[in-house]
């Protein structure tokens, strides 16, 4: 199965119906990851935003209830991706302030030039994660945010006994690529494509997620 496929079929969250369940399904995010309301950015103030990997835009909407003027909603679900214009009509946003990025299965990445790029819980899932950081730092004007599944955490270490092969099919069972990183793993990745990684902290099960805070260097 191609990622395109599988993401199509196994977003994040949705489909939603209504309103009432977009809204419950941003709130039920925040309710089963507790930590990760502060580890995320708190202002996007006149922003134009990437959101690469966006999913069905839980964070696309995010950045938008934070101030950002445009969000770039950037998936190789192109399906997933166009639910996300009927979110937004739902929680009261202009259209004119999105701009959908249909990404293709051959790697061809055309970003577009933004103020911050936000990857959460994508680079992980690609099949050239360097290209693509080499990609997002060509887009990055000033800032940027990611979240990694992470190597250091228990939930590598106990549940998964350190291999490889254990985690990807126990992380998220029938996708076709998952990878961890250690986080000095990840910061050195990100330095080779000219981003400086800071470390801000893990959340989730057995702390398997790490995220960071980007910089173009």
């Amino acid at each position: 199965m191609t990622n395109a496929a599988y993401w199509n079929t196994t977003p994040v969250a949705g489909p939603f119906r209504n309103r009432t369940e977009s809204v419950s399904s941003l709130l039920h995010r925040t309710q089963m990851y507790p930590g990760l309301e502060e580890l995320l950015p708190q202002d996007y103030s006149g922003m134009t935003v990437l959101d690469y990997g966006c999913g069905p835009g839980q964070d696309v909407l995010r950045a938008l209830h934070l101030g950002a003027e445009h969000v770039y909603a950037a998936d190789i679900a192109t399906e997933v991706l166009e639910t996300i214009p009927q979110r937004l009509a739902w929680h009261g946003f202009e259209r004119s302030r999105l701009t959908l990025v249909p990404l293709s299965e051959d790697g061809e990445l055309d970003l577009p030039e933004v103020d911050h790029v936000h990857t959460a819980g994508v680079l992980h899932h690609t099949t050239a994660p360097g290209a693509v950081l080499t990609a997002l730092r060509g887009s990055m004007g000033n800032s940027g945010w990611a979240m990694i599944y992470s190597r250091d955490s228990a939930f590598y270490a106990e549940k998964c006994h350190n291999d490889p092969h254990v985690f990807a099919v126990n992380v998220d069972p029938g996708v076709p690529i998952a990878e961890a990183w250690g986080d000095e793993q990840f910061v050195h990745m990100c330095a080779d494509a000219e981003i400086a990684a800071t470390p801000l902290g893990h959340y989730g099960p057995g702390d398997l997620m790490s995220c960071f805070r980007l910089e173009p260097r």
